[in-house]
C-alpha cells in the first residue's frame, strides 16, 4: 500500500506540474505582446493611431517622464519627433535642419501637442544614434538657465523613434561663463561647431545632461 501511495503521489506531482505550465503559457499573442511592449513601442503606436494626448497609453507615458524630471531634479524632460510636410513621422534619412515637434511633454505645464521646436544640430545627432548636447545655455527666466542633452529612443526593433530631451538647471555654472548662454549679450555665437576651448566646468554640465538624456532614452528603449 504505501509504494502504491508513493506512485500515485508522483503521478499527482507531474499531473500539476503540467497544468501549471499549461496556465503559464495560456493567454492569447495579443496578450503577450502588449506585455513586452517597450515605451518606444507604445512611442511609436501613439503616433501611428493621430491620436495625440487622447491616445490611451499617453497617461502613462507622460508619467514616466515626469518620474524621471523628479528623480533627476530636471526642469523639464520631454520627447521629440521629425516632421515632413507639418506632419510627426516615424522614419526621417536626413533629419538636418528639418523641424522637430514636441510630444509627450513630462512637465508640470506641458506645452501644447506639436509646438514646433524648430531645428539646432543636436537634434541631428541624437537622431543618428548619438547623445548630444546644445551648445549653449539658455534662459529659462531671469533667474534660472538650463542646458539641454538630447538621445535617441528606439523600439523593440531598434528603429530610432523619437529623441528624448532632458533641460538640466546649470544657473551657477552660467554665472561664470555668460559667454556659453545663447540669451546673453556676451554669447559667443556657437550653434554648430565649437570653435574653441570649452571651459572644464561648462564642458562637464554638458556631459552630465547628456549623460542623462542618455540614461533615461536607454530605460525608454527597454535596454
Amino acid at each position: 500500500m504505501k509504494r502504491k501511495s508513493k506512485w500515485l503521489l508522483v503521478v499527482f506531482a507531474m499531473i500539476f506540474a503540467l497544468g501549471i505550465t499549461g496556465m503559464t503559457g495560456c493567454g492569447s499573442e495579443d496578450d503577450q505582446t502588449e506585455a513586452s511592449a517597450t515605451w518606444g513601442d507604445n512611442y511609436a503606436a501613439l503616433i501611428e493611431s493621430g491620436e495625440a494626448r487622447d491616445f490611451s497609453e499617453y497617461d502613462d507615458m507622460k508619467a514616466e517622464l515626469d518620474g524621471f524630471r523628479e528623480e533627476s531634479g530636471a526642469f523639464y524632460v520631454y520627447v521629440m519627433s521629425p516632421t515632413e510636410d507639418g506632419e510627426i513621422v516615424l522614419e526621417c534619412e536626413d533629419p538636418d535642419e528639418v523641424p522637430f515637434f514636441i510630444t509627450v511633454d513630462g512637465s508640470e505645464e506641458p506645452d501644447d501637442w506639436g509646438v514646433d521646436y524648430g531645428w539646432e544640430i543636436q537634434f541631428s545627432e541624437s537622431w543618428n544614434g548619438e547623445p548630444a548636447a546644445a551648445r549653449s545655455a539658455w534662459n529659462d527666466s531671469e533667474e534660472e538657465q538650463c542646458w539641454s542633452g538630447f538621445a535617441p529612443v528606439y523600439d523593440s526593433e531598434g528603429n530610432v523613434v523619437c529623441i528624448l530631451g532632458v533641460d538640466f538647471p546649470c544657473t551657477e555654472v552660467i554665472a561664470d561663463y555668460p559667454e556659453w548662454n545663447r540669451d546673453s549679450d556676451e554669447w559667443n555665437g556657437f550653434e554648430d561647431e565649437i570653435e574653441g576651448d570649452v571651459p572644464q566646468e561648462v564642458q562637464d554640465m554638458m556631459d552630465n545632461v547628456t549623460g542623462l538624456a542618455d540614461k533615461y532614452a536607454k530605460i525608454l528603449s527597454g535596454e
